[in-house]
Formats: C-alpha cells, sequence, structure tokens
C-alpha cells in the first residue's frame, strides 16, 4: 500500500479555487484524484530515496513531502482533467509542477538536503 504524503480533501482544495472546483480538476472522482496523489507520493518517495511512512520518529515525512505531492498531484489531476490536452508553459499548474520537479531534481543531484 503506497503511503500518500497529502490527503484527497487538500488535493480538492488546491485546486477548486474560488469557485467551489467548477470548471478544474477537483470536479474529478475520488478514485482519479487519488491515482493522481499515489502518483505523486510515488514519486516524491524514489527522489527522496526512502518511504516516509510515520512508523517511527525518523519515518515521519518532511513537511515539503505535503507540498510537492499537491503540485505534483495537481498537475496530473489537471492533465486527466483536460483529457490530456497540452497546458500552457505559463499555466499555474505546470508552473507550480516544474518548481516541485526541480526541488526533487535538486534533491536528488544532492543540491538540496
Amino acid at each position: 500500500m503506497t503511503t500518500l504524503y497529502a490527503s484527497l480533501a487538500d488535493l480538492r482544495l488546491t485546486m477548486d479555487g474560488t469557485d467551489s472546483g467548477t470548471g478544474t480538476a477537483a470536479q474529478l472522482t475520488d478514485a482519479q484524484l487519488t491515482l493522481a496523489l499515489t502518483a505523486a507520493s510515488n514519486r516524491v518517495s524514489v527522489y527522496a530515496g526512502n518511504v516516509y511512512d510515520s512508523s517511527s520518529p525518523q519515518a515521519v515525512p518532511p513537511d515539503i513531502f505535503h507540498d510537492l505531492t499537491l503540485d505534483l498531484a495537481a498537475f496530473w489531476a489537471t492533465v486527466t482533467y483536460r483529457k490530456s490536452k497540452a497546458l500552457a508553459p505559463d499555466d499555474p499548474v505546470r508552473l507550480r509542477y516544474n518548481d516541485a520537479q526541480q526541488i526533487l531534481n535538486n534533491v536528488r543531484d544532492g543540491k538540496l538536503r
């Protein structure tokens, strides 16, 4: 079972804006959003080189895992919602995804701890 670093409720809040999610990926089903959260959490674990499942004090995930997971999951949920239509380079969801990827790459490359 995958450890999720963010909740379904937090992902919906991240994407629903000021109009209760009308016209956003927040309208996706719980199953679709859970898939996005799972993909994001798995990638964060791979880049970190560990699964942080809170089973011990050493296994409590750093707070940034939550933020990175939401940024990645919001991207994949939005791509699903848009039926794989491209996002503009300056789309806020893409910008957050790119920032999260850069942070993960820097961790992987030893530039960030």
